[in-house]
């Protein structure tokens, strides 16, 4: 269970039951609280009327607050109205007094333990009659800029923050005038700052000058108690002119003399209105006075603005502020500055200031900057510019008590080391829209999201291995870890993410709306009325509303409807439409509103009336909350979030279930009827009794093709209830499925259902229809049979061609009607009507007037607006339609475009929508001509680019007709070009593009201007225009066992298409509306086949499929004899034939005198004598015979005996690790030692290591190894060898270059720089050095070397002037890269120890797909390596390994790369003839079949019980990462094709597991569940090592340790936490304990699995 969420659950339990249990709660709730000052605030107590008395609400505290804050004590309210106590209220900090009047004068006071506290302030009604009060403002006059013209000042951005101390909030309200976008030019009218109290009194008016612009992006003011004196300060950006609210310029307040000394009328001003030049300052404001405390030179200098990305200012001025406890001991005002990527030809930057201020001085403490010139530059900043956000947020993602800062793709955290630096960045780049919450109790910490603008739809923009798709992605906030992306066709800049209550722990929306089910699970739902903006807490219960405008919306069950509007106001900050503000400033829990009135006069204050049961403190005593609502006012607006879980069940205790409190209004239904669920009311039941309405369910169960009695199930968070509906139909059925009759029901048009009374309908019986009332039968069943005359002849039977019905219709002469499930092809061939009018002259043309439009059946034809001023040099374009030799087609004449991307264009009246086809089909027939202007054509999809189509790039020859289509299948697009005789001119290929929502929209007709071509017209001829698609269905597959089990991993084959089911047994697979046989497979299942009617756009489709019949062949014991003496414990092994079997066998003693067995195969030796061990499994077993005898000789090492796999599957491309061998110790009377001395293990083959620890031995083999490898153990002179054949399984491996430098002709080989390009061929291999101008030069070439009897390569690269030299080298015979096959190159790497750094970067002679030195990849200089480059299914792979395991992060590359041919390597910066160098050996480039396989791992106990949670990873090279088992008990994890070896940790022991995938999908079973034993036998304490791991796998889980003296006794028993096995240590045991001189040890995965005699209790362990 997740830490909150059972924290959450047992706190609630405790407060029902009245403990006192809550300190605990406090450190994982509010830890910020113990060690963060916030602001000392009063009650806030509001009074307003309502409909039902006066309503009053009042702030409850963080140290008033049991549940988020640090009370231990429930505190209640003592309620007086006009000084008399007229209630107490215990739960809630809200309460609607049903006898009170406007006038009547209001207070509250504390009561703790029955002691009253001090009471609030008195408080009236407020005097709108409403919910809202209004501040009067103080208008700035207008104000006249240099271009003469004159603004008026409107309120915008508003904050608040406690400035005089009192307790209460006052607000900081920035005035606009004209403001302007850094994107845009104009004069602006400076920006204001004023300060209000509640009450409408202004305390002051700060002027920033001219030099600081008015806009969203400039002044990000900050409100907060930074010196935390109890009074908040005010921050922002300032310049020379800017006034303080005492009316000083801003600089007297420094105390830098430059800064004192500025020229304060001086004006910045440029010519277009821009600021991008002139000093910057920094200053912070007495709240109270307004007066300047501090100006300091702003922390991130512009220098200038080219270095921002762009020479006008707009990127050099887009600045971002938060708060933040930085080092977790004071705030800091965090100002951001810069976040776009650069303009072309232009740096970037990205620089960031930490500001504290003592009271006294600011001090900037924290610098981060991407500019090398600069402070709080570190090498590698670079990469960082371009990543952040128009907002920003604040949050302690990694809970070390110091504040995480983030923007948009990147997260900044102080380190150990006290510097600014970033704790991970997502490279998803610039964005718009971000949220911070902890939403998911599934998921440990803050979930953060963020929207993003920048990417494409083909793929082409790639940010550090990441394709860029625009979207929105939920991350892990701690680790950047995507939980889950969404990409989009566009830029995406609007997004939310919240909790309305429509299902999941959270939604989400931006680029499609899903819901978060818990556990990684997300799926897409439909939510109306969603707006995307802001999230408040403005009714009663715990769920988000959304705040758009001056409206708030909530969730009705159905949809989210309005339930506030701020009348008389307006928003701010135009298209963005937010309040002025939004902050919990006064009353409960739940979040105020400020709006500008209308006329900008006065702002209103709105909060909520609406009652709520819930107790929280004010949002503003969170850290995370108070942070969001500093930073409300940045730039975009985002709103503030909560920083701790919130649910229900925290308040009420655990949910009990849910029921049904009313049913659906409708719960008869027709056959074909949809579900109606109007008047369904399902309610939740929580622990302390309570109940409450929910909404968010889902139903399921519902056939509206089967007729008879449905239960239908309603699911919310895992609990479920029923109900039922009956569907009528008025068919009769008999046992064999054939309907016999009808009784007449009110309708004549029926549906023949699926299913009657739970029958499978199967046909129609002789006479079943006759005299009826139906006069149409709809039969959408492919395959029943109909026996005689079934039917009236007023019947008209509706059914699909091809199907059983049609052709007994048609032999039958019924009337009927076929269903049509396909849309008819579009075709314009200009013979239409249409066309003849406008045979040889202009259908259509440009005007200079406006655009012109002709709309045809399927298209329209659309011709741009021209420009009067160039007609004379472009001419106007057209279309015509031609006719000649009897044919008639269409003339698209082009002029040259000025600016324009097109000039003419056709567009499609309705193309297809891409999820509702399974194949659109769009072609034409077209004909270039030789005349002397070039026609582009470009194919859209409305709104991106399919293809730019032109004479060249196809190759098409002049005046010749070709027929060019495209395709859309399966989420790509493919081109073909065929001649006029229907031969293929340019074979299939498929376009390197996303598709978008549609297909082919739009065919853009332009000409490329050429120099000295004016009024050239280019034109092309176009016929047959065919638009065609195949409606889609979309057939949902559920696959269970007979008992409804869902089946996972299930493989269902359709339409030569290939789907596995998911853990709820669900799979989709999408084809052309049509009949098809889908079979379906699943391992330990019988195979079925199952025709599919799949006619609608969407099918669902139900298998059951029963086990299969694996009939027991055989039993085997791993052991015939056991000599044993008395008190040892031995597990004997079995194996149930075949192995998909049931493994489930019974264990028997012939004598359990003598020795006892349990039903795990663990074997207790009691007493002298012989015993017969039985495993019996249907009618077969096998037997072990025991021997027991006494342990009264001393045991002496006689004999070793090795267990384990004597074949094991090695791995052509990683080292292996080969199944565990175990050894034995026998003495000179046969029994096992279980005390013996220690083992030694050795192996002699070359390219192998050896892993041993005392009984167990774990050989890895190299890459690629075959042959035999022989183990040996040894206890002193005894010893035992085992061989172990190594083998690979055929991959249709194919080497294309194989050199290990050994070969002859590199002997000696020098390939030396030279004053021209030098080049040397080798077998398969042509190396080449670039020139230098200067003459011959030993700083870049190659070389080959030799140490330890090895020949490698060496690769120098160096410096001369100011130009890195480079060599290279490319393989001759590199293949082209294809979908079809992987491709794999491999090299050890050696990197020489040198000042400088070599660069080696591979790809084609284009392209590169990667480029590295060694620093970039952590590795160490004078050391070899192992480096693979795989490319499989369109991804690049990179893999760095030393000595078989990973020494770098394994990297995904995409590239536009055609090959891995070219390996180029680059010289270092710095001074000139310095060099750097390499070495290369073992160098291959090969295709298999396939490198990678998807390994299907299904985890279970040895008692058949699944294991959910199981941590799964691929030991030696890691491709995925750590994968968990589902509630099923399996996982998918990527491993590479043969042999692998998996580490498996579980809370019921530990698994390794070797593998051999030959193919996807293939299945694994694991068993965790199996003891092992270990003896400790040295004289003082013993760390007892483990060997059967070496990974940190074991995030979760115990192993049971149970350890005994050497006559049995038992010692005790130790718990131990598997996680502590990360650094192969188990347990630490003092072994002299109870004076044993030595110990056995016994690990067992479960208590409940261990021997009782095992079991210690308190009195054996003195625990």
């Amino acid at each position: 269970m997740n830490v909150k969420r059972s924290l959450a659950i047992f706190l609630s339990a405790a407060i029902l039951a009245g403990n006192s249990v809550v300190t605990d709660m406090s450190v994982v709730h509010a830890e910020v609280q113990q060690v963060r000052q916030m602001e000392r605030l009063d009650r806030g107590l509001v009074a307003m009327k309502t409909n039902d008395g006066i309503y009053l609400s009042w702030r409850l505290m963080s140290d008033e607050d049991m549940r988020f804050g640090t009370a231990t004590k429930n505190v209640a309210f003592n309620i007086y109205r006009d000084n008399t106590l007229i209630a107490t209220e215990q739960s809630t900090t809200n309460f609607i007094d049903t006898s009170g009047t406007a006038s009547s004068k209001y207070s509250v006071a504390p009561v703790v333990d029955g002691v009253e506290g001090e009471k609030s302030k008195q408080v009236s009604a407020f005097s709108s009659n409403s919910n809202y009060f209004d501040i009067p403002l103080s208008v700035p006059a207008n104000f006249t800029t240099e271009d003469g013209n004159t603004y008026s000042y409107f309120p915008g951005d508003t904050s608040c923050g406690d400035l005089d101390g009192d307790g209460e909030y006052e607000l900081v309200v920035k005035w606009d005038c004209n403001p302007q976008d850094n994107s845009n030019g104009g004069y602006t009218g400076n920006v204001l700052l004023d300060a209000y109290k509640l009450d409408g009194t202004r305390l002051w008016r700060i002027d920033l000058g001219r030099n600081i612009r008015s806009g969203a992006h400039y002044t990000q003011f900050l409100v907060y108690d930074f010196d935390l004196d109890g009074k908040a300060e005010v921050t922002c950006k300032t310049a020379p002119g800017s006034k303080d609210g005492k009316g000083n310029y801003v600089t007297a307040a420094s105390s830098d003399s430059s800064i004192k000394s500025a020229d304060n009328t001086a004006v910045y001003i440029t010519d277009g209105g821009y600021v991008f030049n002139g000093p910057e300052y920094f200053t912070i404001f007495d709240g109270e006075t307004g007066e300047a405390l501090d100006t300091i030179n702003y922390p991130t200098q512009r220098v200038s603005t080219t270095t921002w990305g762009d020479n006008y200012g707009n990127r050099s001025e887009r600045y971002l502020a938060d708060v933040a406890w930085l080092d977790g001991q004071k705030p800091y005002a965090v100002y951001w500055r810069g976040y776009y990527f650069p303009q072309q030809g232009y740096s970037g930057r990205t620089g960031i200031a930490g500001i504290s201020f003592d009271g006294e001085r600011l001090n900037v403490e924290y610098l981060f900057d991407t500019l090398n010139t600069q402070p709080g530059y570190s090498n590698g900043n670079e990469n960082y510019i371009g990543q952040g956000n128009h907002n920003i947020t604040v949050a302690d993602v990694d809970g070390d008590g110091k504040d995480e800062v983030i923007s948009g793709a990147l997260c900044l955290e102080v380190n150990e080391e006290n510097k600014l630096v970033v704790k991970w960045c997502s490279w998803r780049e610039h964005g718009d829209a971000l949220h911070i919450g902890d939403y998911d109790p599934t998921h440990e910490g803050y979930e953060y999201f963020s929207v993003h603008e920048d990417g494409a739809t083909d793929g082409s923009i790639v940010s550090h291995g990441k394709v860029l798709d625009f979207g929105m992605t939920v991350y892990d906030a701690a680790t950047g870890e995507e939980l889950k992306h969404v990409g989009n066709t566009k830029d995406t800049g609007r997004g939310v993410m919240a909790n309305v209550g429509a299902g999941g722990y959270y939604q989400f929306w931006g680029a499609g709306t899903y819901k978060a089910m818990g556990n990684g699970v997300f799926e897409p739902i439909t939510i109306n009325g969603l707006s995307s903006n802001f999230r408040i807490f403005w009714d009663g219960d715990l769920y988000d509303e959304l705040l758009d405008g001056t409206t708030i919306t909530s969730w009705d069950g159905n949809r989210m409807s309005p339930i506030f509007s701020a009348t008389g106001c307006t928003q701010i900050n135009g298209t963005k439409a937010n309040p002025a503000l939004q902050a919990d400033l006064f009353g409960d829990w739940r979040e105020e509103v400020v709006y500008p009135t209308t006329d900008g006069k006065k702002l209103r204050v709105f909060t909520t009336n609406i009652y709520t049961e819930f107790k929280i403190k004010t949002l503003m005593h969170d850290s995370v909350y108070r942070s969001g609502v500093a930073a409300e006012q940045t730039a975009y607006n985002q709103p503030p979030h909560i920083g701790f879980y919130l649910d229900e069940e925290i308040f009420k205790g655990r949910m009990q279930g849910i029921r049904i409190a009313s049913l659906p209004d409708k719960t008869t239904y027709y056959v074909g009827e949809e579900l109606d669920l109007t008047g369904l009311v399902v309610e939740v039941m929580y622990g302390d009794g309570s109940s409450r309405e929910i909404s968010g369910c889902e139903v399921s169960g519902y056939n509206k093709n089967a007729s008879g009695k449905q239960t239908l199930q309603v699911n919310y968070r895992g609990a479920t209830t029923t109900f039922d509906v009956t569907v009528v139909s008025g068919f009769k059925i008999n046992e064999q499925g054939l309907i016999t009759g009808y009784d007449n029901i009110s309708q004549t048009e029926v549906i023949v259902p699926d299913i009657i009374d739970g029958i499978q309908v199967t046909g129609f019986a002789d006479s079943a229809m006759l005299n009826t009332n139906v006069s149409k039968l709809y039969i959408y069943s492919e395959e029943l049979t109909f026996s005689g005359t079934v039917f009236d002849q007023n019947i008209t039977i509706v059914c699909y061609e091809g199907s059983t019905a049609h052709e007994y219709a048609k032999a039958n002469n019924v009337s009927y009607e076929l269903i049509k499930t396909d849309k008819d092809a579009e075709v314009v061939t200009f013979e239409e009507n249409f066309y003849s009018s406008y045979v040889g002259k202009a259908m259509l043309s440009q005007s200079t007037s406006s655009e012109q439009t002709l709309a045809d059946q399927y298209v329209t034809y659309n011709a741009i607006k021209a420009d009067s001023r160039f007609v004379q040099f472009t001419g106007l374009s057209s279309f015509e339609v031609v006719k000649a030799n009897n044919n008639t087609y269409l003339k698209a004449n082009t002029s040259i475009s000025f600016g324009d991307s097109y000039n003419i264009s056709i567009s499609v009246n309705n193309p297809p929508v891409l999820e509702k086809v399974s194949e659109a089909r769009f072609s034409m027939d077209i004909c270039f001509t030789s005349g002397t202007g070039t026609t582009n054509i470009v194919i859209t999809d409305g709104t991106n680019t399919i293809e730019r189509v032109n004479q060249a790039g196809l190759g098409l020859a002049n005046n010749k007709w070709y027929t060019y289509e495209l395709v859309y299948s399966d989420g790509k697009y493919t081109r073909t070009v065929y001649n006029s005789d229907g031969s293929v001119f340019r074979t299939a290929e498929v376009l390197s593009v996303k598709p978008g929502t549609n297909g082919v929209a739009r065919i853009n007709f332009s000409q490329e201007w050429v120099w000295g071509q004016n009024a050239t017209i280019a034109y092309v001829y176009l016929d047959n225009l065919v638009m065609d698609s195949d409606i889609a269905s979309e057939v949902q597959f559920k696959v269970t066992d007979v008992h409804g089990k869902a089946i996972e991993g299930a493989k269902i084959t359709m339409a030569e298409k290939t789907v596995y089911t998911n853990a709820a047994g669900i799979a989709y697979i999408k084809v052309a509306m049509g009949k098809y046989t889908a079979a379906i497979s699943a391992d330990r299942y019988e195979t079925i086949q199952q025709i599919v009617s799949a006619r609608e756009e969407s099918k669902n489709v139900s298998v059951v499929m029963n086990r299969a019949n694996y009939d027991i062949t055989g039993v085997e014991i791993d052991r015939n004899d056991i000599n044993l003496r008395v008190g040892d414990y031995e597990v004997l092994n079995h194996t149930v034939f075949p192995v998909h079997a049931d493994q489930t066998v019974t264990w028997s003693s012939s004598n359990e005198d003598v020795a006892v067995v349990d039903q795990r195969g663990v074997i207790y030796a009691k007493a002298e004598g012989n015993a017969v061990i039985t495993a019996t499994a249907g009618a077969y077993s096998a037997s072990c015979n025991v021997s027991v005898i006494t342990a009264d000789y001393e045991q002496a090492v006689t004999s070793i005996k090795i267990y384990g796999e004597e074949t094991a599957e090695g791995n052509r491309w990683i080292g292996t690790e080969l199944p565990i061998q175990r050894a034995e110790i026998y003495d000179q009377k046969g029994v096992r030692m279980q005390n013996h001395p220690n083992i030694t293990w050795s192996c002699s083959n070359a390219n192998t290591k050896l892993l041993a620890d005392h009984d167990a031995a774990v050989i890895t083999v190299s890459a690629g190894y075959t042959g035999t490898v022989t183990l040996k153990a040894s206890c002193g002179n005894v010893s035992a060898s085992k061989s172990i054949q190594v083998i690979i399984p055929d991959d249709n491996y194919v080497s294309y270059v194989n050199i290990t430098f050994d070969e002859n002709e590199y002997k000696d080989f020098t390939l030396t720089q030279n004053t021209t390009v030098v080049s040397q061929s080798k077998t398969g291999v042509t190396y080449y050095v670039n020139p230098r101008s200067g003459g011959s030069d030993w700083t870049t070439g190659f070389k080959t070397a030799k140490a330890s009897g090895n020949t490698y390569l060496v690769a120098v690269a160096g410096k001369f002037n100011t130009s890195n030299r480079n060599a290279y080298f490319v393989i001759d015979n590199a293949p082209v890269l294809s979908n079809n096959q992987d491709y794999v190159f491999k090299a050890d790497m050696y990197f020489y120890q040198s000042s400088q750094e070599i660069t080696l970067s591979i790809g084609d002679d284009t392209s590169t797909i990667t480029s590295f030195s060694p620093t970039t990849k952590g590795l160490a200089s004078n050391t070899w390596y192992q480096y693979m480059l795989i490319y499989s299914d369109g991804v690049f792979y990179e893999y760095i390994t030393k000595d078989g395991m990973l020494a770098a992060q394994p990297v995904t590359y995409t590239s536009n790369a055609k090959k891995i041919s070219k390996l180029n390597f680059t010289g270092p910066g710095g001074i000139d003839g310095v060099s750097a160098s390499m070495g290369l050996d073992n160098m291959s480039l090969a295709a298999v079949d396939r490198v990678f396989a998807t390994a299907l791992v299904n985890v279970s106990d040895r008692d058949g019980n699944n294991i959910y949670g199981a941590v799964i990873q691929n030991r030696g090279t890691d491709i995925t990462g750590k994968v968990a088992t589902n509630e099923n008990g399996n996982a998918s994890i990527m491993v590479f094709y043969g042999g692998n070896s998996l580490l498996i940790g579980t809370d019921k022991g530990y698994v390794v597991k070797h593998i051999c995938i030959t193919e996807d999908n293939q299945w694994v079973y694991a068993v965790a569940d199996s003891p092992k034993m270990d003896i400790v036998s040295s004289n003082d304490t013993r760390t007892v090592l483990m060997s059967d791991y070496s990974n940190d796998v074991f995030d979760t889980g115990y192993l049971y340790c149970a350890y005994y003296k050497d006559n049995g006794s038992l010692i005790g028993v130790q718990k131990v936490d598997a996680a502590i096995c990360r650094n192969k240590t188990l347990l630490v045991i003092p072994h002299n304990a109870k004076g044993a001189a030595k110990v056995k040890v016994m690990l067992w995965s479960d208590e409940n699995h261990m021997v009782p005699k095992m079991k210690a209790t308190e009195s054996e362990t003195d625990r």
